[in-house]
């Protein structure tokens, strides 16, 4: 499914998915906000589970009328069945603050919102990473984030009441670290943990020197407890910053999550970590790189979950060399279940500046939903995208079924599946088999005109996305040849 906006440049960075509804929040680009100008707001929309739109609702206040970020914070809901959320607003002095956000699910109605700010120091900025209920306080809420006082970064913890007012505030002691947080609970009535990741301060080498954290405080901020992950032998070793809410805990009390190992020239390999309740020992690592050998390739990893019925943790992220994104499972013994890859067809490789999945939720149907956003050249417009899979990574059903055969010809079943068909939001590929060339694919209407023409690297288990949301309602041909114009597949596509 790729959500709609209007035209209107958008991303999306959150989803929450219940058993009636898919729920996402991104930002996007309006030009219609009085007084006339451009301004990043968050939007809201929501989803059937067939891809089809319920809603959607700019999160626009006239008061609220600043630059607002929305780089990955968490959907969360509260007591009243609303949902709160956290992202980022910058204040007439370019400043970023904490604007807080409960809103009504269905319609995405700001129902409050209040703006935090440094508390401690006017001239620095708050970056909020983490939102949780303080099960100690009922009706409190909790939200983690960073300070950046005279170029250290500090953290801090807040607690919100239902109005979404700051009764308290804690500012973590100084370590002698950089500290970025980004996962938050509360332990104790008196005792928080943290986790994120450290970086020694002053390091300016081109691979400085950054390793996962757990950290214990208390109520006044003084650190309890303070673990860099161990069993590491990379130099650094870090999370994506605010974009990057993958930290879960297993069954077993054990700590899962996804982290880069960078290496110099700011490449990277993507890792899936498990660690004991303290960070004292390592139960296991995988690093999922197609290619370790591969000194080109620069992984990006963001949004990650855990389903505790299957004891299982999917993770998603982008290829920036292959300019593809990807779904990473794995279950919570270390063992790798699979890796899908995706690539929208409508943006055309060759103009694609980015294109990434940045989150992911299981759903209560075993299913998993990410979403994300892909940048064009040469104007870098923002274009939202959001995929459902099924619990074997599949937007095609049978994607794990495929097979390995260089020869198209030899076997009787279609190089590509195409699913679902007919459709009224997205018509997906999957390539069944391995294929050493280049391919062209076209789409045309029935009177010859062609809609889609661009060309296709087809790589076996990859699983290829047409957006049809747009198109007029009718029969297609959807035509794949070779680059010497021998037609490999032809296939009559239905848009209802």
């Amino acid at each position: 499914m790729i959500p709609v906006t209007d035209g209107q440049q958008s991303q999306l960075y959150d989803v929450y998915a219940d058993s009636s509804f898919i729920y996402v929040i991104g930002d996007l680009l309006d030009t219609t906000i009085t007084p006339p100008g451009q301004t990043i707001v968050p939007w809201w929309g929501v989803f059937n589970y067939d891809g089809s739109l319920v809603s959607k609702y700019t999160l626009f206040d006239k008061n609220l009328s600043n630059f607002i970020g929305v780089y990955g914070s968490r959907i969360l809901k509260n007591s009243k069945g609303n949902f709160i959320y956290a992202p980022i607003i910058y204040n007439n002095s370019g400043w970023a603050e904490c604007l807080v956000l409960e809103i009504e699910p269905s319609t995405g109605e700001i129902i409050q919102y209040n703006i935090i700010g440094n508390l401690i120091d006017s001239s620095s900025y708050v970056i909020p990473r983490w939102v949780a209920l303080d099960p100690n306080h009922k009706g409190q809420i909790l939200l983690s984030g960073n300070l950046e006082i005279n170029k250290i970064q500090r953290g801090i913890v807040f607690s919100l009441d239902s109005q979404l007012l700051v009764t308290n505030y804690v500012l973590i002691d100084d370590n002698g670290r950089d500290n970025y947080n980004c996962y938050l609970e509360s332990e104790t009535d008196s005792t928080f943990i943290l986790i994120g990741d450290s970086r020694k301060r002053n390091d300016n080498s081109q691979s400085p020197d950054t390793k996962p954290f757990f950290m214990r405080i208390n109520s006044a901020g003084k650190i309890l407890t303070f673990n860099l992950a161990r069993g590491i032998p990379d130099k650094s070793v870090g999370f994506f910053l605010s974009e990057n809410m993958s930290v879960k805990r297993d069954v077993n009390n054990n700590w899962i999550f996804s982290a880069l190992s960078y290496f110099p020239g700011w490449h990277s390999f993507p890792y899936v970590f498990s660690y004991d309740s303290e960070f004292i020992n390592m139960n296991w690592a995988i690093n999922f790189s197609p290619d370790v050998s591969n000194p080109d390739q620069q992984h990006n990893l963001f949004g990650g979950d855990y389903d505790p019925i299957n004891g299982t943790y999917v993770v998603v992220g982008d290829d920036n060399y292959q300019n593809d994104s990807y779904i990473f499972k794995t279950n919570d013994q270390g063992d790798s279940l699979w890796t899908r890859h995706f690539i929208p067809l409508n943006w055309k490789p060759e103009d694609v500046g980015y294109a990434g999945l940045i989150d992911v939720k299981a759903t209560p149907y075993h299913s998993y939903v990410s979403v994300g956003k892909a940048v064009g050249r040469p104007d870098f417009i923002w274009k939202s995208w959001a995929i459902l899979i099924d619990s074997f990574g599949c937007i095609i059903p049978g994607c794990q079924n495929t097979v390995g055969n260089s020869d198209i010809n030899s076997i009787s079943i279609q190089p590509f599946s195409i699913y679902p068909n007919p459709s009224s939001t997205y018509i997906g590929l999957l390539c069944n088999q391995k294929i050493n060339s280049d391919l062209k694919l076209t789409v045309s209407e029935i009177n010859g005109r062609i809609l889609e023409d661009v060309k296709l690297s087809p790589t076996i288990g990859y699983q290829y996305i047409l957006n049809v949301s747009d198109w007029t309602k009718g029969m297609y041909l959807l035509r794949i040849e070779s680059n010497d114009g021998k037609f490999i597949q032809v296939s009559q596509i239905i848009v209802n």
